[in-house]
């Protein structure tokens, strides 16, 4: 199986897992696809009766746009702004992003900077997002989004509340397992919620908008930081195009290219090579390396999937990737 293919099958796939759109068009009851669609919501509800701020919070993140009840009251809010979880404040700052509770957005994003100051993640979430990872980049270190602490978490939630027999067996006819398709669940719940869009700030480092002030170095600035401190594979790829754009000097252009032709080897070789892995063994392998210790970031994951498939970190001299990704 082509590994491009089997990387959309698995997104595709997961997605579907994460709504119960795949039931449906494969159940063979409407009461299955019935009972597929309310998963979301029947985790959240046994969550509701968890006292952790991070159960809290998840449960009205899988039923924002669905529940009025999810607006945060004075309680939840307080909570928020004296938490020193980062991983209850990405779900908090989700949540009031879902659910149009700004104040609850403002607030949990507002303790996440307080907490982690040299982090430009925060900022990403806020308004005016672009023009304040801007004015940070010269003092951040990272842009971290905690994504496989949130993981690993949302894995344990899922495992301690399964899906129904009759809702896995479209997966297990695929031969994935109770622990993956858990890890599915987490996966297309973290992608459909976690990671935030960073239009604001590339739209501000390129083409007229370099020409003001400082601009071009706070760019380059905010985008070595994306490239050499991020804990995802987006992050690292937007790091690399803003080098791209905002670069002005031979040895920029170098970095970009290199970075850019890294990039391209990884995803050659884990998505565009054919493997005799099936796509239930492809998600079995991330499963397993996800609870590895020292896997703490998308890189870090990356990384060991290739050194198990015998195939070097970096490209040969000579191998040019056909066409570059972007």
């Amino acid at each position: 199986m082509q590994g491009s293919g089997k990387w959309k099958a698995n997104a595709v796939f997961a997605l579907a897992l994460a709504t119960g759109a795949i039931f449906p068009a494969m159940a063979e009851e409407a009461s299955a696809a019935t009972e597929a669609f309310d998963y979301p919501h029947r985790v959240a509800e046994a969550l509701r009766h968890e006292d952790g701020l991070r159960e809290q919070l998840l449960a009205r993140l899988l039923q924002s746009g669905s529940d009025a009840s999810v607006v945060a009251d004075d309680g939840l809010l307080a909570r928020v702004d004296a938490s020193d979880d980062p991983i209850a404040l990405v779900l908090a700052v989700q949540v009031g992003i879902r659910s149009k509770d700004i104040e609850l957005r403002d607030v949990a994003a507002s303790r996440w900077q307080a907490l982690e100051p040299d982090n430009l993640a925060p900022l990403a979430f806020v308004d005016e997002a672009g023009e304040m990872m801007l004015s940070r980049a010269e003092e951040a270190r990272r842009f971290e989004m905690h994504y496989y602490d949130l993981i690993r978490y949302l894995t344990g939630v899922f495992r301690a509340h399964p899906q129904s027999e009759r809702e896995m067996q479209a997966g297990r006819e695929q031969g994935y397992s109770a622990e993956s398709m858990a890890s599915i669940m987490a996966f297309a719940v973290s992608a459909a919620y976690a990671l935030p869009s960073l239009t604001p700030l590339t739209r501000s480092c390129r083409d007229e908008a370099l020409q003001v002030d400082d601009r071009r170095q706070h760019c380059l600035d905010a985008a070595q930081t994306l490239v050499d401190h991020s804990d995802t594979l987006i992050g690292r790829s937007i790091g690399i195009s803003m080098l791209e754009q905002a670069g002005d000097a031979p040895e920029l252009a170098r970095q970009a290219k290199r970075l850019r032709r890294q990039y391209a080897w990884e995803i050659e070789n884990l998505y565009g090579r054919a493997t005799d892995l099936t796509d239930a063994q492809d998600i079995a392998e991330v499963v397993q390396l996800i609870d590895k210790p020292g896997i703490d970031s998308e890189m870090a994951l990356i990384a060991e999937r290739l050194r198990l498939r015998g195939v070097s970190p970096t490209p040969p001299e000579d191998w040019q990737p056909e066409t570059p990704p972007n």
